[in-house]
């Protein structure tokens, strides 16, 4: 895939990864980086000049990367903490606030305990992440976090209204089955936003009458109530940035970005991937129909 702009409405390559021990030398690093005017991937072992998109600014910077016993420990020269996908912030005080509108559905204190502690599978965190405010484009991805596995599902939806959300939620449905999808999608956690006020349209069931999941929302401005899916969300941002207008964006697009974030080792998880990690977790329970979505 071609290098994007950040205003060009398409997705980045994978940020450059160094390798581990080449050959039978163990100080020799392999680094696959990416050629910023072809997009094509390339290996160089030892001391090699690398392109990479600084995180912060979208902008391309140029460094040197050295392999172990080279005049240093295989890093890339000029990379900050602004480089880093968080930046470096952290949040220090939090404050709680009433929120501007009261949820219909049931608060996140009372969530069962299971679900806090992740013992058990299949309990979701769900969220929208917005294409360029200056841009034309109302489309926006709906988010889906697993809170075991970490496993992210992305739908694109053409704007952020409520009936976005419920036709997403209608569709998996119908895809999955009543049955399945109880199964898959035992609670939801969401925010307070305006295209999750629906608590009666994403929880009843297309067909077979009853609820179909337990929708829980989180205290007002606190997104750490959802830290998962903000955790997915920040990956997804590293392929496509914020500023980046949704216009061009397409269903495939969609879908390569979520095999990525999907097939990216995860230290939490040991560094497995969470994509195999959920496929497992199905297979264990007996369930079917999640490899329709991954």
């Amino acid at each position: 895939m071609a290098t994007i702009k950040k205003d060009g409405g398409r997705i980045l390559p994978a940020a450059p990864q160094a390798h581990g021990a080449y050959g039978k030398d163990p100080k020799c690093l392999a680094y696959e980086t990416y050629n910023l005017s072809t997009g094509a991937a390339e290996t160089q072992y030892g001391s090699c000049r690398v392109s990479y998109r600084d995180a912060a600014s979208g902008k391309c910077i140029e460094g040197i990367a050295k392999a172990d016993g080279d005049d240093g420990d295989g890093v890339f020269l000029r990379v900050t903490n602004k480089s880093l996908p968080m930046g470096g912030k952290r949040k220090t005080e939090y404050k709680k606030v009433q929120a501007a509108r009261v949820p219909k559905g049931d608060s996140i204190e009372d969530r069962p305990e299971e679900v806090a502690t992740r013992e058990e599978p299949f309990h979701w965190e769900m969220d929208s992440v917005l294409s360029a405010k200056e841009g034309n484009s109302k489309k926006r991805f709906l988010t889906m976090t697993e809170r075991k596995s970490r496993a992210d599902l992305m739908f694109l939806m053409p704007d952020g209204t409520m009936a976005s959300v419920v036709a997403v939620l209608d569709m998996l449905e119908t895809k999955l089955g009543s049955f399945n999808f109880r199964r898959i999608f035992r609670t939801i956690t969401v925010d307070n936003g305006s295209e999750f006020q629906d608590w009666e349209g994403m929880t009843r069931a297309v067909t077979g009458g009853g609820d179909r999941t337990h929708i829980y929302y989180c205290h007002p401005y606190s997104a750490f109530e959802r830290g998962s899916n903000e955790n997915g969300n920040r990956m997804i941002r590293r392929r496509v940035p914020k500023g980046t207008d949704f216009t061009g964006i397409t269903e495939a697009d969609t879908l390569e970005v979520q095999r990525w974030v999907n097939e990216y080792p995860r230290g939490i998880l040991g560094g497995r991937c969470a994509g195999r990690v959920l496929m497992e977790l199905a297979q264990e329970a007996g369930i079917k129909g999640l490899e329709l979505l991954l």
